[in-house]
């Protein structure tokens, strides 16, 4: 067993004999889909605020941007009733994430920016990436990034979390991010070198006189 299998446990993966560490989730936080179908997904439930005319969801509340969006696209979908007769009797809300997560934080001030100030469409950089189990993903996304069903309906959080959850905002930044660890391991290792030969240089300079000194520095062919 593993150290990683230690510390992030997963349930469901246990149950089939299987260690935590057979797969690596990354979840950027604005997302919705991660917590689709689970204790604290935003858009459910999807039939239990459905209209009279059996194709308005969240009919209920205010105006709100995904109402008609989705009943144009359930009126032009043939097998809706059939769907949503299964979900009614097979809908269960305990859907949970498994392997060991990874959530892609941006810098700390957009916790702050996105929450108080204005919504922020637009995928950050990554400051950090940080290594949960599974267990603890949902509880961690509920206190840090907040979505509720009415919140997310409006325009910017409904913009935001589609550019959220397309590819782009998981490939490019992980991308970046792993390009920036890199040069900064690099340029440490540099540095560490760079040390390294100064304490040589002081050594040489402390136990031997300037004719040694010389000759550690140029050598001569044996001919001469």
């Amino acid at each position: 067993k593993s150290r990683l299998d230690s510390m992030y446990k997963c349930d469901v993966l246990s149950r089939f004999d299987l260690p935590a560490s057979k797969i690596f989730a990354f979840v950027q936080p604005w997302d919705p889909i991660p917590r689709l179908f689970s204790s604290i997904d935003p858009l459910y439930p999807l039939l239990g605020d459905l209209g009279q005319d059996g194709k308005t969801l969240y009919a209920s509340g205010p105006p709100r941007t995904l109402r008609p969006l989705t009943r144009a696209i359930i009126e032009s979908w043939e097998g809706w009733p059939r769907f949503r007769n299964s979900f009614r009797a097979t809908v269960s809300q305990n859907y949970s994430s498994i392997g060991i997560q990874h959530l892609l934080l941006p810098e700390p001030v957009r916790y702050l920016s996105d929450r108080l100030v204005a919504v922020n469409v637009q995928v950050p950089p990554l400051d950090s990436i940080v290594r949960i189990s599974a267990e603890e993903l949902l509880p961690a996304l509920n206190s840090s990034f907040p979505l509720d069903v009415f919140g997310i309906s409006y325009v910017p959080a409904a913009i935001r979390s589609f550019v959220h959850h397309f590819y782009p905002a998981y490939e490019f930044p992980i991308l970046d991010y792993a390009k920036k660890k890199k040069e900064k391991i690099v340029s440490s290792v540099d540095i560490a070198k760079l040390e390294k030969d100064f304490e040589k240089t002081e050594e040489l300079l402390q136990n031997n006189d300037e004719k040694s000194i010389g000759s550690q520095w140029l050598q001569f062919p044996p001919d001469w």
